[in-house]
């Protein structure tokens, strides 16, 4: 009985132990910028780019690429485009988002843009959109070059 009544109490403080929240980190800080804003920066297939921009109201967090199916050379592949961010300002802005694949040298492998989209005003957004992209583009791709317009 002992034994029991000790692994019951030791279960019960680790529940209460697992149920604390862990602390919050503090919110990522938006740079301000301009439109057009530019940023080229590293980038991995399976890892969204955080952009971290405001431009007049609208904050823009991340840009992802993500593939919807093998990604070999010589084949074209299926992927979500996707972008997540929020409307702080007033009327809603048109957004475009452009963006070019580049191999380690800079060299432009392939251009991708979004269609434009119109966030709606004090909530978060994802959008995301359906492109074809070639998989020797993807599989090469060690750099992103991200442009992003708001009228």
């Amino acid at each position: 009985m002992y034994r029991g009544g000790v692994a019951l109490a030791m279960s019960l403080v680790a529940v209460a132990l697992s149920a604390q929240e862990a602390p919050e980190a503090p919110p990522r800080a938006y740079t301000r910028g301009e439109s057009p804003y530019m940023v080229e920066t590293a980038w991995n297939m399976r890892e969204p780019v955080e952009v971290f921009v405001e431009i007049g109201g609208l904050r823009l967090d991340t840009v992802r690429i993500d593939p919807q199916g093998a990604v070999d050379e010589g084949t074209s592949v299926r992927c979500l485009v996707s972008a997540t961010g929020s409307h702080q300002g007033g009327s809603r802005p048109t957004v475009t988002i452009a963006m070019l694949l580049e191999d380690q040298g800079g060299k432009a492998l392939e251009r991708l843009k979004m269609e434009k989209f119109k966030p709606a005003r004090g909530r978060p957004f994802e959008e995301v959109q359906r492109l074809q992209l070639s998989g020797s583009a993807l599989l090469a791709a060690r750099k992103i070059f991200v442009m992003i317009e708001v009228e």
